[in-house]
């Protein structure tokens, strides 16, 4: 049976998706297994990271609006396999209010094709709105990823609260939080150090040790359309996900 993890924040920009399509690679290349991608937001960054580049035909957008079997929407790659996004999903939401069991789409489409894999990790939206909700009520995990500024300390407990705290108690009680990843970190840069160091005294444990360190190398690797492991396997950014990953195996959530 697969494991299904999200990786959420209500923010934009925090490496999300970076977090997505290279932890995935490194669970891929380094620990055997097979994994699904599932891109859930509208702006389709973790589709164009895979290289798609031109809008696909079939994508999330069709498997939730209009009945589109998942299998018909998985685009394959030699690391893992995708459910592409693209622009139209950012109304879909209007769509699925209406609907009877609205926060168990993602769920049901999973479902259908979760037994051809041990890791399904969804790409949320920057969004703590019904798209969100899906993906947690879907997964057995999630993962925060945090920008290392204090500012993205802020929003952390509205997370873990008024939305996690929802889903476990009317959708999904057996969800886990797995952990808080800092991202984008500059030890070059104080504030960087002294917002890791916060995070750490207010999360303790629920900190993942790896810290994934701010390199040009990843950045690169997203506009090339390619994981860092493919693009530069000898990088910082190779190093930290690779030991995420790791870190992963070690909490058990594979």
């Amino acid at each position: 049976m697969s494991k299904i993890i999200s990786i959420i924040n209500h923010k934009g920009g925090v490496g999300k998706t970076t977090t997505a399509i290279n932890l995935g690679a490194a669970l891929s290349l380094f620990h055997k297994k097979k994994v699904l991608l599932i891109d859930l937001d509208g702006q389709a960054n973790l589709t164009t990271h895979c290289g798609v580049f031109t809008e696909p035909e079939n994508s999330i957008f069709e498997v939730l609006y209009s009945s589109l079997p998942m299998k018909d929407a998985i685009l394959s790659f030699p690391t893992f396999d995708l459910v592409p996004s693209k622009l139209d999903l950012s109304g879909v939401e209007i769509s699925l209010v209406n609907r009877p069991a609205r926060e168990m789409a993602v769920k049901k489409a999973i479902k259908t094709v979760s037994d051809n894999y041990d890791l399904i990790l969804i790409d949320c939206p920057p969004a703590l709105g019904l798209l969100t909700f899906n993906a947690l009520t879907a997964s057995d995990a999630f993962i925060i990823a945090m920008q290392t500024e204090f500012f993205a300390l802020h929003g952390l407990s509205r997370i873990l609260t008024e939305v996690v705290d929802v889903v476990r108690d009317n959708l999904n009680e057996k969800l886990v939080f797995a952990g808080i990843v800092a991202t984008m970190f500059d030890k070059r840069r104080a504030l960087h150090g002294d917002a890791l160091e916060k995070a750490r005294e207010n999360y303790g444990d629920e900190m993942f040790s790896t810290v994934i360190r701010i390199n040009s190398s990843l950045s690169d690797a997203s506009a090339d359309g390619k994981h860092i492991f493919d693009y530069e396997p000898t990088s910082r950014g190779a190093i930290d996900y690779k030991s995420l990953a790791k870190e992963c195996i070690k909490r058990n959530l594979l």
